[in-house]
């Protein structure tokens, strides 16, 4: 019998000892690794030349990619908390989000969300259902969680409309005990927070996007931009595909990091 379930290694018709339920339902899977990556990310309102339906296809694709990519592999996303990024990285992740009282229980969730500016009202409201289903983690400034309990249940909403155009910038906190940093499409605003994440001397650092960036920074995107060196060979895939593959992109990049940071 063929098994879809990854919980469910059932290697007989029933169980283990041909009874019903089978002990090992609950177990939680073994393979995927204990990682971290750090997400940072302009929105498409920073991306310059407003509107431009084929550069927020190419972000969504790009969020998207690396979304999967990583909590694919059991590892975990580290974002500041603006409200569209997180959220398109939470929708990817729910699948692999913490089980409910009454399964097994993961000790983190698979995305964290940092409130690396001033703090976020619209965050609180708009983030607080990934939070309670356990699919993210959103901190303060200290990077310290926040209570589920200060954060509104479905239908605890005050009804007030929220903007959630409030960009929270890079933070230094936001690299600590990570494998690397991607940044996708940080648009030319965000150049002097590409400075601090380039004096931060993090090991692997990926740039997709950044030809917004003042001079010296779109220089250095450049030469971080993982696509060519793990395309090599591959390009008629982009002209099939006739977009960036990047889900291939965003796979082979975070494999790479992982089997040179096991040798």
């Amino acid at each position: 019998m063929t098994n879809l379930c990854r919980r469910c290694p059932i290697p007989g018709p029933w169980g283990a000892s041909g009874s019903w339920p089978p002990e090992s339902v609950l177990e939680e899977p073994t393979d995927g690794e204990d990682f971290r990556v750090a997400v940072l990310a302009g929105s498409t309102r920073l991306l310059g030349g407003d509107d431009d339906p084929a550069r927020e296809r190419d972000w969504q694709d790009a969020v998207v990619g690396l979304a999967a990519a990583v909590t694919e592999r059991g590892g975990t996303l580290v974002a500041p908390a603006d409200v569209a990024l997180v959220n398109l990285l939470a929708q990817v992740a729910l699948p692999h989000s913490r089980p409910h009282g009454a399964e097994a229980v993961h000790a983190r969730t698979p995305v964290e969300a940092m409130m690396t500016g001033t703090d976020s009202a619209a965050a609180r409201r708009l983030l607080a259902p990934f939070a309670h289903r356990g699919t993210v983690t959103l901190m303060d400034a200290d990077r310290s969680p926040l209570p589920l309990e200060e954060l509104p249940l479905p239908g605890q909403e005050d009804g007030a409309l929220l903007r959630d155009d409030a960009h929270q910038p890079f933070h230094p906190a936001l690299l600590e005990g990570v494998l690397g940093a991607v940044v996708i499409h940080p648009g030319g605003r965000m150049t002097e927070e590409m400075r601090a994440l380039r004096a931060a001397d993090l090991r692997w650092v990926a740039v997709l996007g950044g030809e917004d960036l003042a001079d010296d920074m779109s220089l250095w995107a450049r030469e971080h931009d993982p696509t060519g060196p793990l395309l090599k060979g591959l390009a008629e895939l982009e002209e099939l595909a006739g977009a960036m593959p990047h889900g291939l992109v965003m796979e082979m990049l975070v494999d790479r990091w992982l089997d040179t940071a096991r040798r």
